[in-house]
């Protein structure tokens, strides 16, 4: 009896014993519930503010194409078939005032070439009478004239009063870029009997002292 109880404490022991050993091995294969882990720290990222809309600037408003005037040819009457015509025009006129005509005459001349220039000079002198000579005159004392126009002013001065000739044969003869220099100084000579070389201030002086004592 006592046997039997003692068999029975053992086998409990060594069921006891197993159990335990199982429960050890199972616990050793569960993983760890405990293990803790540190957060990654959290990197803020920048804030990029969007780029601003590039500013397209509108195109400034063209300014209205204005056409091009139209040129006006200052030598229209440079053709012999038109000047010559309005030539013929004044000159045929039924009006007897020769001044008149010789005004007009002056108002073609910087409208044509140079041979209808020198045609119309000559007929601008014989129509203008002394009063109404210095308003050509510009033909004769400019020294941008061509030479063969302002000679037929030159010339003209022959059959003119002194007190009209000298002075602008004075006025020509003291411009040294005039073509006509040479000849109107030798004119002035001519008439003063005098060579006061480029004096010209000594040659005004002479001038006015022969006018008054040659009167017309």
């Amino acid at each position: 009896m006592r046997s039997s109880t003692l068999t029975r404490a053992l086998g409990i022991l060594v069921v006891a014993i197993v159990l335990g050993g199982l429960i050890g091995w199972l616990a050793s294969r569960s993983p760890s519930t405990a293990v803790k882990t540190t957060p990654e720290p959290v990197v803020q990222k920048p804030v990029v503010e969007p780029a601003p809309a590039p500013v397209i600037a509108k195109p400034e408003p063209k300014p209205p194409i204005t056409p091009a005037p139209e040129i006006v040819s200052t030598n229209g009457l440079d053709d012999p078939s038109m000047w010559e015509e309005k030539l013929d025009e004044i000159l045929g006129d039924a009006d007897d005032d020769t001044n008149k005509k010789g005004l007009q005459l002056l108002e073609m001349m910087p409208k044509v070439g140079e041979e209808a220039q020198i045609e119309i000079a000559g007929h601008i002198v014989n129509l203008l009478d002394d009063e109404y000579f210095s308003k050509a005159a510009k033909y004769l004392t400019n020294a941008d004239v061509p030479e063969a126009v302002s000679s037929v002013f030159l010339d003209d001065l022959y059959n003119r009063e002194n007190s009209v000739k000298l002075p602008l044969v004075l006025q020509v003869a003291r411009n040294e870029k005039h073509p006509l220099h040479g000849e109107a100084k030798d004119l002035l000579e001519l008439y003063i009997e005098e060579d006061h070389g480029n004096n010209w201030n000594e040659w005004e002086s002479a001038m006015k002292t022969w006018l008054k004592d040659h009167p017309e």
